[in-house]
């Protein structure tokens, strides 16, 4: 292996995260999609930071606003919400559930 490799396709990562993110929260951290797995400031000696499932597209149950089918995308919208609606939000994950009537409720989303 490189010597430069620091992590090799790890399924956590230690994150800066918002004020307020909570553990099982959807979080997006730029480009980085996840959940956290600690809520902020559990980890020792890091206020800002959270444990952070990213890898292998884990599977998380989260709250979802919209009406959804089988492998339809999931968004997360600047507020950390989740909705099906694509406008000018970032692609979360995709739903694995089979199919969610519209309202916000517990949804299976494969996130990417």
């Amino acid at each position: 292996m490189a010597k430069n490799i620091i992590f090799d396709s790890p399924s956590t990562l230690e994150l800066e995260v918002p004020e307020g993110t909570v553990s099982g929260q959807p979080v997006v951290i730029g480009g980085i999609v996840g959940v956290a797995i600690t809520s902020r400031g559990a980890i020792n000696n890091q206020p800002t930071k959270a444990t952070v499932a990213v890898r292998p597209a884990p599977v998380a149950e989260v709250d979802v606003a919209g009406a959804l089918t089988e492998g339809q995308p999931v968004y997360v919208n600047g507020s950390g919400g989740l909705t099906a609606t694509e406008a000018e939000n970032t692609l979360f994950g995709h739903f694995v559930g089979g199919s969610k009537p519209a309202g916000t409720a517990p949804a299976r989303v494969r996130l990417v």
